[in-house]
């Protein structure tokens, strides 16, 4: 298991494994008590003298990173997003959310593994709503996944090497709306190399790409492609080529897709 050094609350410094068991206190915020301080913050530890018991998972994306995904897709609105790459949910979360603040769109999310998050309380009932959950090897099921409607957001993060990643972003732009925004995780990581150069050579066969890489902990590409300027389109053949249905996808904790403005 990989180590990392972890900033205790205290300010003292601790290698841990991932996947180790912790103790850690329950910190939560509240407003001033006085009028003049109410759009203030105070962290409380709200458990004390009691702690918790968790398990660290460091393959988690960033908060700076999820903040971000959040305002790309509240800010963009779109009516279909595919993610890849589940996990437990931490950038499903991040997404989901923004669509209920949006009132509009669907999420379809897929991992190779179950990891429980539809059970795990890591999304709300509304956020459930929004988001369908697939089990299946990614860019090999994508095309069985339960999507009616062009993909005009997505959010790669399953594939880290490069004829993975290459696979979901040709996917994408063969089943993308006329403008479709793509988001890949992990292009500033020395521990993938591929995800650079998967994005390398996708953006270099195609002129319509526009590609902007974002600093983030592990490296964010936004990569932006527009009917018009390019060849990218949906063809018959990924229309009606893809081996099996989509009625083979393996779904599960879904609710209906919503391409409206709201119930």
């Amino acid at each position: 298991m990989s180590k990392y050094a972890v900033v205790c609350i205290d300010g003292s410094n601790k290698m841990m494994e991932d996947g180790q068991i912790v103790t850690v206190p329950f910190l939560t915020t509240r407003k001033g008590a006085a009028k003049e301080k109410e759009n203030k913050r105070w962290m409380v530890n709200a458990g004390f003298p009691q702690e918790m018991e968790v398990k660290l998972d460091m393959n988690h994306l960033d908060e700076g990173s999820a903040a971000l995904l959040h305002g790309l897709v509240l800010a963009s609105q779109p009516t279909t997003v595919l993610e890849t790459g589940t996990h437990k949910g931490r950038s499903t979360k991040a997404i989901a959310s923004a669509l209920v603040a949006a009132n509009h769109g669907h999420l379809y999310t897929i991992d190779i593994e179950n990891f429980g998050v539809p059970d795990s309380g890591a999304l709300s009932d509304l956020e459930m709503q929004r988001t369908t959950f697939c089990v299946g090897s990614s860019p090999d099921m994508l095309g069985q996944l339960p999507i009616e409607e062009p993909i005009d957001f997505a959010y790669l993060d399953a594939g880290h090497h490069e004829p993975q990643l290459l696979g979901e972003l040709e996917f994408v732009a063969e089943h993308a709306a006329d403008r479709v925004i793509v988001v890949c995780d992990n292009t500033e990581d020395d521990m993938w190399p591929g995800v650079r150069s998967a994005i390398d050579t996708f953006v270099a066969t195609r002129y319509e790409a526009e590609r902007v890489t974002i600093p983030t902990m592990c490296g964010f590409d936004v990569i932006t492609l527009e009917r018009g300027h390019g060849e990218q389109g949906t063809s018959e053949e990924g229309e009606e080529g893809e081996e099996g249905s989509k009625e083979d996808a393996v779904g599960f904790g879904s609710g209906p897709p919503d391409t409206g403005q709201g119930e």
